[in-house]
């Protein structure tokens, strides 16, 4: 013979399951929520904002970086990509990834060092120019979904490659440019690679 505790649990299992349910059917009813605009999760036509309004949208095809400020066009500056066309699919393809990404950190890069694979040059001291804007590109910010380490605006040792396919995958800008531009970068300011 069954207690009587048993028998009103027994008897409380459909009850648990219509609430359940009920819960269930309301939460499936509430308006959507989109992501924060400054976590960059969104990709959309419109760049996100950050505080002051500063943007940057890099154009691959024309070989540019524009800084914006709201709507308003500040600064164009030439620059290089990576040495292949198309976007990034797999490492060490020499392709810039594309999508809607962040400066996540920025470091002085004067005293750096790089051996650009294959040139025959060895290490190039000041291969990064004087800063690097690391990018936040993880799979929720690439349009492929895909998630990278390592990429960045910086300066150059090669000014001779701004405007051409020419990096393994950075954004490059001549040195002077790197030190203009630094003054509206900061933490968190977006930039759109297309």
């Amino acid at each position: 013979m069954r207690s009587f505790f048993e028998i009103r649990w027994i008897l409380s299992i459909p009850f648990i399951c219509c609430i359940l349910l009920f819960l269930s059917c309301k939460i499936a009813s509430l308006p959507a929520t989109t992501a924060k605009v400054d976590t960059l999760i969104q990709v959309s036509a419109q760049p996100p904002r950050t505080i002051g309004g500063f943007y940057i949208v890099i154009n691959k095809s024309e070989y540019t970086l524009t800084l914006f400020r709201d709507t308003t066009v500040v600064k164009v500056y030439p620059c290089a990509v990576g040495k292949n066309k198309g976007d990034k699919l797999r490492r060490w393809d020499y392709c810039t990834p594309e999508g809607n990404f962040y400066v996540e950190s920025i470091e002085k890069s004067s005293s750096w060092a790089h051996d650009f694979r294959g040139d025959g040059k060895g290490l190039i001291r000041g291969a990064y120019g004087p800063w690097f804007f690391r990018l936040h590109t993880g799979s929720e910010t690439t349009n492929t979904g895909l998630s990278w380490t390592g990429y960045a605006i910086h300066g150059t040792h090669d000014p001779s490659s701004i405007g051409k396919n020419a990096s393994e995958g950075c954004i490059r800008l001549k040195n002077e440019d790197i030190l203009d531009i630094k003054q509206f970068i900061q933490v968190g300011i977006p930039v759109r690679i297309e």
